[in-house]
């Protein structure tokens, strides 16, 4: 068996590529064994590549990083590039260019030529070299082209290296004079390219505040030409790009000072903007309301072939998503200033995100924030997901000042054996109406109520490891001694009575008897405990309503809420302490698991 897998590997595969280059020219995508190690992490085998060129050694204090230098061709042409290694980020700074790019398939890959041997790449990343690689040479002639590209410049055999390279991302990206944004696959169509930048021209003659109102009008203008239904339909592929879901591109496009979109060379090249962070922000970040206006604009074209098709993928559930993605990275690029970044926030986001590793759920956003969130990207094996992950929201908790981290515990599936204080940063986006009207219940408010430090500690456990009990003191105000279940299902909605006062409950999860009913500081809502032996387990989290809620209709408000008992009705978690009695409920300290 060992002398059969020798076979194929050195013998058979070599003899395969060579017969796949040469009969393709530049080198078309093809199926090759691709190495997947328990973490999820994707690399592809360039063992033959590694054993001739070892990488040289970078220098983590001296923040050495790699650049490929890219020899012209012709497009018929197999890539051919060399590695430029140990520089210096002041060195190297703005003479270079990077690359954003969506690895895609891990089994779809491709040949191309570094250093005089062949290297196997994502075809996706093929596909972008082909598009920068021309754009490149349309406008520099027979010049070279200096690029950061992180499949090859980083050593992905490295785990070590990996791991400081990843740290330097940002200043990678910060110190390029642009980034190249690929949103394209080699099956893309560019029209929606197209669409944006003539929209984007036509919203920068405007004045903000009048913007969807004239984004509306311009499209109302143009819908019934065919050409203009066949871009806005582009639009929306553009949004639906699976570069918007690595995790990755996120710091990317942050970090970047200057940005270019690449999506065909079938269409004008690129696109540059020099009046804003991004092109096309200004349409991407704009509260339009996309299925609406598509619906009225479907009645002035009904029998559109590519207005019906448009109108389907507007209401398809994916659309939605990919719009929210794309506001939350314009918004926050519009706005971006390292110091102010929540880790939280773009942690919430992340959920949005994909990524290889569970890992670079975090890692992939640390370099958006400031330092003092003190997490270090270690790719190790001793570093598992379950310590990460509870590491990081130690480490938020102490950084923020506040509990809101247990808000988005409740929210997520755990996986990964956590501590049901920590978030599950893998678990997808809870978009449930009870999810969105418990946050409705608190949208309002920017961050909870700071606690004393003093107040919260955490020890370890021998379950869940180092660190991963967290001790808080709080308030007891309610243990329900038993529950009846309503016919239709577990009870979500039940009632406090307080000296004559009564007040409706509702949880986001199912309450069981003895489950407890905690205020703690430095949160936004009332949280719902159960007892496991010497310690609580975090299951829930309750909102209180106002007492001049009638008990008779109170459940039809609740599912017909009106943005004024959005504000009015809900009560924080003061607010609550405030109208029970103190001296009945003294501070306590909850140890939770």
């Amino acid at each position: 068996m060992d002398c059969i897998l020798f076979t194929m590997n050195r013998i058979i595969w070599p003899l395969i590529r060579e017969i796949l280059v040469n009969a393709n020219g530049s080198g078309e995508a093809y199926d090759l064994p691709v190495a997947e190690p328990s973490n999820g992490f994707y690399t592809l085998e360039n063992t033959e590549f590694y054993a001739k060129i070892p990488y040289a050694k970078l220098d983590p204090p001296k923040k050495e990083f790699r650049l490929l230098k890219f020899f012209p061709r012709k497009p018929s042409e197999v890539i051919h590039c060399q590695l430029v290694d140990k520089l210096e980020h002041e060195n190297a700074k703005k003479h270079y260019k990077a690359l954003s790019y969506c690895a895609g398939n891990p089994n779809q890959t491709r040949v191309i030529m570094v250093n005089g041997l062949e290297f196997n790449i994502f075809a996706n990343l093929g596909h972008a070299l082909d598009e920068v690689l021309g754009i490149w040479q349309a406008t520099n002639g027979q010049d070279d082209l200096l690029l950061w590209v992180d499949q090859i410049c980083i050593d992905q055999s490295n785990v070590e290296e990996r791991s400081h390279q990843v740290g330097l991302m940002r200043d990678i990206y910060k110190f390029a004079e642009e980034t190249f944004i690929c949103l394209s696959t080699k099956e893309s169509d560019g029209a929606g390219i197209d669409w944006l930048r003539k929209a984007s021209d036509e919203s920068e003659k405007l004045q903000t505040r009048h913007m969807q109102k004239a984004l509306f009008e311009y499209i109302r203008k143009q819908i019934n030409e065919p050409g203009f239904r066949a871009g806005l339909h582009g639009f929306f592929d553009i949004l639906k790009s699976n570069w918007w879901t690595r995790s990755w591109i996120f710091q990317e496009f942050l970090c970047s000072d200057s940005l270019q979109l690449v999506f065909d060379l079938r269409r004008p090249n690129s696109w540059h903007s020099k009046t804003l962070p991004v092109p096309g922000c200004d349409i991407i970040y704009t509260d339009f309301q996309w299925s609406q206006s598509v619906d009225v604009l479907h009645q002035l074209v009904p029998k559109s072939d590519t207005m019906n098709a448009l109108h389907q993928l507007v209401h398809s559930e994916n659309v939605d998503d990919s719009l929210q993605r794309a506001k939350f990275m314009a918004n926050c690029k519009m706005s971006w200033s390292v110091d102010e970044m929540n880790l939280r926030i773009l942690l919430n986001h992340s959920r949005r995100c994909r990524s290889s590793d569970p890992r670079d759920k975090i890692y992939a956003f640390l370099g958006c924030t400031s330092s003092n969130y003190s997490i270090v990207p270690d790719y190790s094996p001793a570093k598992s997901v379950r310590d990460l992950f509870t590491e990081s929201a130690r480490s938020i908790i102490l950084q923020e000042n506040n509990l809101a981290i247990l808000h988005d515990a409740v929210w997520s599936t755990k996986s990964h054996s956590l501590p049901s204080w920590t978030p599950d940063w893998t678990s997808t986006v809870d978009t449930s109406f009870l999810h969105e009207l418990v946050h409705w219940s608190r949208f309002w408010m920017e961050r909870p109520p700071d606690f004393e430090k003093s107040s919260v500690k955490f020890r370890d456990d021998l379950v869940y490891g180092l660190g991963s009990r967290l001790d808080v003191s709080g308030y007891c105000i309610k243990i329900w001694d038993h529950l009846s279940h309503a016919p239709e299902g577990p009870v979500r909605m039940t009632w406090i009575y307080e000296v004559k006062k009564s007040y409706g409950v509702l949880a986001s999860h199912e309450i069981l008897a003895q489950d407890e009913l905690w205020i703690l500081p430095g949160t936004w809502n009332p949280l719902i405990f159960r007892k496991q032996a010497s310690n609580f387990s975090l299951v829930g989290e309750a909102v209180f309503l106002k007492e001049d809620y009638e008990r008779g209709n109170i459940t039809v408000e609740l599912f017909s809420l009106s943005e004024r008992y959005r504000l009015d009705s809900y009560m924080t978690s003061n607010e609550v302490l405030r109208s029970f009695s103190y001296g009945v409920y003294d501070q306590k300290i909850i140890s939770i698991c």
